[in-house]
């Protein structure tokens, strides 16, 4: 196991000179290994796979399938690594001659490899393993790798300096006990690659490790395979800050794997300096993962606000893998929201309920032979959706119509077609990222009882993912769902979305993505006293103060991320701009005649994938038309929105909300 070691607390060296004047000299080295590291093209860090001398690597044609190196993570540049071998050298050198350089060095710069390295671009995430499938697994064994050292791919390089000993030991390392139970392969299983390959990616997701990778070893004889699962934690250890303005904010401490045990505390503060008292204790959470190896998750929350108070648990098993049979979770919660009835009075005892449970089946219908295969599955789901309001006024405007009770059965047919692929650098820094492709279809049937319809439900839904080969990814996806009432189609919806993910660009030591998203919901046969907002929160809140309604309502994104070969205490950084359209309108046919609202931004994201820190960003947004008396210009410290890929999986039957 790569575990720390004990270490000696730090032995200052002895003083030959006034304590200011040895730290102004210690200061001024590491501001001079800054510049140079940060403006030096040879930052650019290249990871490779090591094993032990005289070891078959078994885990791996990743490169001889892909063809073509996508990452700079894993992209070899001979000539570079040549350059920065000298430079790190003459570097690394200079900080031996003192004890605090020589401590802060592995923290500021990586050094990059001495060999070729190992694309993982692209590539079916199976095919690592086909070499072996039906050998006999002989034995499992666990590797653990600490938040702060070598990577999955660099494992010879574990040399690690006392401050970052002393990091490793204020966590516990996941408990043997805890990654066994995310284990779906057995010691006497024929290795099947699909299912080893599920498995990785089941503990990847995993919110307590950095990444997972499993090596598979023929054994003397070749008619068997021990297999090593390498997991890297993640500091547990994180918080969210987000300022949107100059005296208020929320600040959120966690914890993603406690004493070792996978469960996620969370508390938030909510900060006000122009309230009494400043600072509260907002609301908090605790998350237990996989209970007993059954993949089900429980979650229990609460809250305490002014605008808020009550609690809520919840309890689900997702079908984590297109092998999944069963499915389903159960939420409920009470939550007392005073409503304003003007700017002095409030209906205190107002709030509602909430019971949501749904469950489904899926069977696999097609699993064809090959690396590149996309299993087929079909699927059918049910759910019961009950929420209630209290204490509400009868409805006279637009806030009081979205709060109503309502209660709804639906249940879904579908079609859903899955594979995966390898990458990195897309929305995260250089981790292993699980691309989907596929498609998925389904037919959705309910009923819906509330105040504003009693009427049957029906929707269609489609949503695809392919990789364009060398282009990058294309996603999309196509809703269209309404109401039966009174044998007529009403109040209904359509939406579709396209999302374009280019490859990665390369630019010198720096990577360029490219990302295109293009929106649009429309209203059908509306007669609900429902709206649309510009203001859609689960897509953008680029628009977030902008109080415009209509039926009809369009969003355009366009954004560049250049991935920096930057380091800076082990943070990673990239820069970005972006341009957004945003248009609304009371009719589909005058859409593109009404005004358009644009924003222009850009701005510098931080992570550190050895921290389950959130990604902070820091932003500079221009809206040329601002309405509501906001300002043009916009400056934010926040966590940005956590995008990610729409998996081609199993979900609750949903309607979805015109909002």
């Amino acid at each position: 196991m790569n575990q720390t070691r004990r270490i000696s607390p730090f032995h200052l060296p002895k003083a030959t000179a006034p304590v200011h004047n040895r730290m102004l000299l210690y200061l001024s080295r590491a501001l001079i290994l800054l510049f140079t590291g940060l403006f030096l093209p040879s930052m650019a860090q290249v990871q490779p796979d090591t094993l032990k001398p005289g070891q078959k690597n078994n885990s791996v044609n990743r490169k001889g399938s892909a063809g073509v190196t996508d990452s700079a993570a894993y992209h070899s540049r001979a000539r570079q690594i040549s350059r920065s071998r000298d430079f790190y050298g003459r570097l690394e050198k200079r900080s031996d001659t003192s004890y605090f350089l020589k401590n802060l060095y592995p923290l500021l710069f990586r050094k990059p490899p001495s060999g070729p390295s190992e694309a993982i671009i692209n590539l079916p995430s199976n095919l690592p393993f086909a070499g072996e499938k039906g050998k006999i697994i002989r034995h499992i064994s666990i590797r653990k790798y600490p938040a702060f050292g070598p990577s999955l791919f660099d494992s010879l390089q574990d040399k690690q300096t006392r401050v970052q000993q002393i990091l490793n030991k204020t966590h516990f390392y996941t408990r043997d006990a805890v990654i066994m139970r995310y284990l779906m392969v057995e010691e006497g299983d024929a290795l099947d690659p699909v299912r080893l390959a599920d498995n990785e990616r089941v503990v990847r997701d995993a919110a307590v490790f950095q990444d997972a990778r499993f090596l598979v070893y023929a054994t003397p004889g070749n008619d068997s395979v021990d297999i090593v699962l390498l997991v890297k934690d993640v500091f547990p250890f994180g918080f969210d800050l987000k300022v949107n303005e100059p005296d208020r904010s929320r600040l959120r401490f966690y914890n993603r794997n406690f004493l070792g045990l996978g469960h996620q505390p969370e508390q938030w503060l909510d900060i006000d300096l122009k309230g009494s008292p400043a600072i509260i204790l907002s609301q908090g959470a605790y998350r237990v993962r996989n209970i007993r190896s059954s993949f089900t998750d429980a979650y229990a929350y609460w809250q305490s606000t002014a605008r808020r108070k009550g609690v809520g648990i919840e309890l689900s098993r997702p079908f984590i893998t297109p092998e999944t049979r069963f499915g389903g979770g159960l939420k409920t919660e009470k939550f007392n929201t005073p409503y304003p009835l003007n700017n002095e009075e409030y209906i205190k005892s107002a709030g509602y309920s909430l019971i949501d449970v749904w469950s489904g089946y899926a069977t696999i219908i097609e699993r064809p032979a090959g690396a590149k295969a996309e299993r087929l599955q079909a699927a059918v789901t049910g759910r019961y959706y009950d929420l209630r309001y209290s204490g509400l006024p009868p409805m006279v405007d637009s806030g009081t119509v979205r709060l109503h009770s309502v209660q709804r059965l639906s249940g879904e047919i579908c079609l859903i077609r899955s594979g995966f692929y390898l990458n990195n650098m897309i929305y995260g820094f250089g981790r292993t990222e699980d691309i989907p492709t596929g498609y998925h279809a389904g037919l959705i049937l309910g009923y819906e009882n509330s105040v504003l319809t009693r009427a049957p439900y029906a929707a269609l839904r489609f949503s695809s993912g392919t990789k364009l080969n060398g282009a990058g990814y294309l996603f999309s996806s196509f809703y269209l769902g309404g109401y039966r009432d009174k044998d007529n189609f009403s109040n209904g919806l359509a939406n579709i979305s396209i999302n374009y993910i280019s490859g990665l660009v390369k630019a010198g030591t720096y990577r360029f993505r490219h990302f295109v998203t293009a929106d649009i919901l429309s209203g059908i046969s509306r007669t609900s006293p429902l709206t649309l907002s510009l203001n859609r929160n689960d897509i953008t809140d680029t628009y977030r103060k902008y109080e415009l309604t209509g039926l009809h309502r369009a969003t355009f994104r366009y954004e560049i991320v250049a991935f920096t070969p930057w380091y800076l205490l082990g943070f990673r950084f990239a820069g970005y701009a972006s341009g957004e359209l945003g248009m609304i309108a009371p009719d589909m046919k005058h859409l593109l005649k009404q005004a358009v609202y644009p924003a222009i931004g850009a701005g510098i994201r931080i992570r550190n994938e050895n921290l389950v820190f959130s990604t902070f960003q820091i932003s500079l947004m221009w809206h040329p038309r601002p309405l509501n008396g906001s300002r043009g210009w916009i400056f934010e410290l926040e966590e940005p929105d956590q995008a990610g890929f729409n998996r081609f999986g199993i979900s609750p039957p949903d309607f979805m909300e015109f909002r």
